[in-house]
């Protein structure tokens, strides 16, 4: 098979055997038909085409006429073309006439628009292409396409065609990182005054927290497990839960605040959690008449709602806890409230 540039080649030859012929005296006039041109060229409206004679052909002796549909045109080895129609090129010489013809059709530009779009970083998008009069094309592509998939953010070029018009689009895809929590699971000390979680938002998703918040953070004040729902038009949504604990921090004295001393072997006993050695620890209760139901120097102890082995009654006690740490000799004193639930 005979490729495209070898081709090219036999036909300069073709065409200088044809004009060397007609240098040597011969008595008739020799005509020819020689393909310098496609049959017809597609090109834009706004596109100026030009036609151009093999510089391997030119001589003083060769005798150019282009016939355009508008006028002829004279000596010249190159024509350009601004309007459609059939555009025939003569070449002679003394005995000689070669001549070629093309077709020029122009199609108006085509006009579509492909708007920036945003990517959430992990997913896929499918960018729709339809026309009922044009055709689009990967930049490396020769076959039509109705869709381009879109993985990952950067720039993008997409050709557009009518009919012979064909226009290059570019279009950016930019990136965007979905609304995560900053953490899966907090631990905060119990003296911390500011006790919140939050997410990473990345400008545009909704967030819903299980409190009914719509805050990028909530504050906490309990242990225990929160959810959050993210959503956005790109990235989806999603439901994670959030882990929060709590933790004496610094020798913190971490206190229930109720107790049910029923014998069920459930929350039976009150009694400070702590965290540190002390060198002096003094732990009292009191009813609400002030009067003395329990008390402790041994950090241990616990109160089971008994005074003098008898049941309490229901009721919101006072407690009082005074420590001296052992390591720094800093003395704390707390006082704080129980209920006393049967």
């Amino acid at each position: 098979m005979i490729n495209k540039k070898t081709y090219h080649h036999i036909r300069i030859i073709f065409i200088f055997i044809i004009l060397f012929f007609s240098l040597i005296k011969e008595p008739h006039l020799f005509s020819q038909t020689i393909r310098f041109f496609p049959d017809t060229i597609f090109a834009c409206k706004t596109d100026s085409i030009k036609l151009a004679i093999p510089s391997e052909i030119l001589s003083k002796s060769l005798n150019i006429q282009w016939i355009t549909p508008y006028s002829i045109i004279y000596h010249s080895s190159t024509l350009n073309v601004y309007q459609e129609g059939k555009y025939i090129l003569k070449l002679k010489t003394k005995n000689t006439e070669i001549s070629d013809s093309v077709i020029i059709v122009k199609s108006d530009v085509p006009v579509f628009k492909i708007n920036d779009t945003t990517l959430c970083n992990g997913k896929t998008i499918t960018l729709p292409l339809h026309h009922p009069y044009y055709q689009f094309y990967l930049p490396n592509s020769k076959q039509p396409v109705h869709q381009m998939n879109i993985t990952h953010s950067g720039k993008y070029t997409i050709k557009i065609a009518n009919k012979g018009c064909i226009i290059t689009k570019q279009f950016d895809v930019k990136p965007i990182n979905p609304t995560i929590p900053e953490h899966t699971e907090y631990t905060f000390c119990i003296s911390d005054e500011n006790k919140k979680i939050s997410v990473k938002h990345n400008g545009i998703s909704k967030v819903l927290w299980s409190n009914g918040s719509t805050q990028t953070g909530i504050n906490i004040d309990k242990e225990g497990e929160y959810w959050i729902r993210i959503s956005d038009a790109y990235c989806g949504t999603k439901t994670d839960t959030i882990v929060v604990k709590f933790k004496p921090c610094n020798c913190e004295i971490l206190i229930p605040n109720t107790f049910t001393p029923n014998d069920d072997g459930k929350n039976d006993f009150f009694a400070p959690i702590l965290s540190c050695e002390y060198s002096y620890y003094n732990f009292t209760i009191y009813d609400k008449w002030n009067n003395v139901v329990f008390s402790t120097t041994n950090p241990n102890a616990k109160w089971d709602g008994k005074y003098k082995g008898n049941p309490l009654p229901e009721d919101v006690y006072v407690y009082k806890i005074e420590t001296i740490e052992k390591n720094s000799d800093k003395k704390n004193s707390r006082t704080g409230k129980i209920a006393l639930i049967r």
